[in-house]
C-alpha cells in the first residue's frame, strides 16, 4: 500500500498526458510526492545532427511543465534521455525504484475496445519493483479490483481499498469462479444447475478466510463472483460498471528474469477502456 509515494512521470507533451496530469493532481492530495519527471527523446540517425537542439528544447518544456503542472521548480527533478521510450523508462525506473509510475498513452481502436500502446505494455512487464498506473480516465470514483485469493491479488486488494478511502471511490471486488469440477455427462440441466450453485457456494466460503482479512468498513463495496475467463469477465465488468480505475496484482519474476505479470494482467493491459493499475 502506498503511503509516501516517490513517483515517476513521463511524458511526451502530447493531450495523452493529460489523464495522467489529473490523476496526479488526486494523488497530490492525498499522498506526499516526490516526483520526477522524465521525457525520452526518439532519436534516430537522420535527425542525429539536430538532436542536441532538441535536447534543449525538451528540457526546456520539462522545466515548463513542472512550474505550470506541479507548481515545482527544480531542475534536478527533471530527467532527459534519448533512445527507445520504453527502454529507457524501465531502466531509469529499475535504477531508481520509484513507488509509481504514471503514464497517459493513447489506445489504438481494435472491435469495441482500446489497445494500449506497446510502450505501455513493455514498461508493466519489464519493471521489476515499481507499480504502474496506465491512465486512461480523469477520476477515481469507480474501482474495480480483481481477486483470486494469492499473495499479489492481496496486494492489489489492500491499494484498492486504500484509493477507495481517500477519494471516496466506490469499490466492486471481482472474483472470478474456476470451471465447476464435476463432470456433467448424464445429468439433466436442473441438476446440473444444482450442481452449479453448489460448487458456486463451496467456492465462496474457501475465499471467505482470505476477505474477512480486509477491513471494508467506511466505503462502498460490493462484490462480484461470477462464471467465465478472467479476462474478459473484468473487461466486461468495467465496461457495465463504467470503471474509473482497475487494480491487480502482478504475479513476480519468471524464469526470463522479467516481472511475469500473468495472462490476465496481460489482456486487461492490453484492452482496457479504463486506466489500469498494476502493482508490484
Amino acid at each position: 500500500m502506498f503511503e509516501n509515494l516517490q513517483i515517476l512521470f513521463a511524458t511526451d507533451f502530447s493531450l495523452n498526458s493529460k489523464p495522467a496530469l489529473a490523476i496526479y493532481k488526486l494523488l497530490q492530495k492525498q499522498y506526499k510526492i516526490k516526483l520526477t519527471l522524465i521525457h525520452v527523446v526518439v532519436s534516430f540517425w537522420k535527425n542525429w545532427f539536430s538532436s542536441e537542439d532538441y535536447n534543449k528544447e525538451a528540457l526546456q518544456r520539462l522545466h515548463l511543465w513542472q512550474k505550470k503542472f506541479f507548481k515545482e521548480n527544480d531542475p534536478k527533478k527533471l530527467k532527459i534521455l534519448v533512445g527507445n521510450p520504453a527502454e529507457n523508462i524501465i531502466a531509469y525506473a529499475n535504477r531508481h525504484k520509484p513507488d509509481l509510475i504514471l503514464l497517459g498513452i493513447k489506445g489504438h481502436k481494435k472491435n469495441t475496445r482500446y489497445r494500449t500502446t506497446d510502450t505501455a505494455e513493455n514498461i508493466v512487464r519489464y519493471v521489476e519493483k515499481s507499480s504502474v498506473l496506465v491512465c486512461k480516465s480523469i477520476t477515481i470514483s469507480r474501482v474495480l479490483c480483481g481477486i483470486d485469493g494469492s499473495p499479489h491479488s492481496a496486494k492489489a486488494l489492500k491499494q484498492a481499498i486504500d484509493f477507495s478511502r481517500r477519494f471516496g471511490a466506490e469499490l466492486h471486488i471481482v472474483l472470478v469462479l474456476p470451471p465447476v469440477d464435476f463432470n456433467p455427462l448424464g445429468l439433466s440441466q436442473v441438476k446440473i444447475k444444482k450442481e452449479e450453485s453448489k460448487f458456486k457456494k463451496n467456492y465462496i466460503n474457501k475465499m471467505q478466510p482470505f476477505l474477512n482479512e480486509f477491513k471494508l468498513t467506511g466505503i462502498k463495496v460490493r462484490k462480484h463472483f461470477l462464471w467465465g475467463l478472467p479476462a474478459e469477465v473484468i473487461l466486461d465488468l468495467a465496461e457495465d460498471l463504467e470503471a474509473d480505475l482497475i487494480i491487480l496484482g502482478a504475479k513476480g519474476h519468471s524464469v526470463l528474469h522479467h516481472i511475469f505479470i500473468g495472462s490476465t494482467t496481460e489482456k486487461v493491459l492490453a484492452h482496457t477502456s479504463c486506466s489500469l493499475l498494476v502493482i508490484k
